[in-house]
């Protein structure tokens, strides 16, 4: 009899935990990253260290004014998804959300470019070598291991109800571009790049667009990483 207690007792002690383990957190919970703060991302490296600074953000409804070209994103795959005002899944295709000629992005659509320092401390890649010639190295890394999200805008379900995740968009430009997002570094050695995104974001407030390096993002999962952008409502 008593030991029938106490497996339901540790029943009961489990139920419990599991339950506070499946809540959702809030964004006051989570670290988040400052810009030029060093960070460290494990899942980008093999084994040992590589560090990662985020040194500045900058948000604008003009490609052109940021320096990017609108013809350098071309691809089958560069499309914008978001949820519309009703709720609604929708999705933009290359070029339908840029005036190729002059750069200005449909209404409610911002590029964020994004400045990051990659240094290798010591650290070898999860990528490992083809003898192809382009990843024949122990240190090829990838630039789209990052992604923007936008903590005020949740993910819905077929029923329109709320999620625990969050829009997470992918980049759509690198200035790594030339080895499919790929690059090289060695050990002692760093390298800065640029990532740009585009994101609808109809409210104005970039306050909320934040890097990741989840691509589904739950602020409950482990080694998450969130940094804030810094853009403010105006940006």
């Amino acid at each position: 009899m008593n030991r029938k207690i106490i497996s339901l007792a540790m029943i009961v002690v489990l139920l419990i935990f599991c339950t506070a383990c499946g809540k959702s957190k809030s964004l006051d919970q989570v670290d988040t990253i400052s810009i030029g703060e060093v960070f460290s991302d494990p899942s980008e490296v093999a084994e040992r260290t590589m560090t990662f600074t985020v040194n500045r953000a900058e948000v604008s409804s003009n490609m052109k004014e940021l320096g990017v070209d609108p013809y350098s994103i071309e691809g089958p795959d560069n499309f914008v998804w978001y949820y519309g005002e009703n709720g609604k899944f929708t999705s933009i295709q290359y070029p339908d959300y840029v005036n190729l000629e002059n750069g200005q992005l449909k209404d409610g659509f911002v590029f964020v470019l994004v400045d990051i320092t990659a240094t290798n401390i010591d650290a070898t890649s999860k990528t490992t070598g083809d003898s192809s010639g382009d990843f024949d190295s122990d240190y090829m890394f990838l630039s789209s291991r990052f992604n923007l999200s936008d903590l005020s805008q949740k993910e819905l379900n077929d029923k329109g109800k709320e999620l625990s995740t969050y829009m997470t968009v992918r980049q759509l430009w690198c200035s790594q571009q030339d080895i499919r997002g790929y690059y090289e570094l060695c050990p002692g050695e760093s390298k800065n790049f640029q990532l740009g995104f585009v994101i609808h974001c109809a409210a104005e407030d970039y306050g909320s667009l934040y890097l990741t390096n989840a691509s589904a993002l739950d602020l409950a999962i482990p080694n998450l990483l969130l940094v804030d952008l810094d853009l403010g409502t105006n940006g």
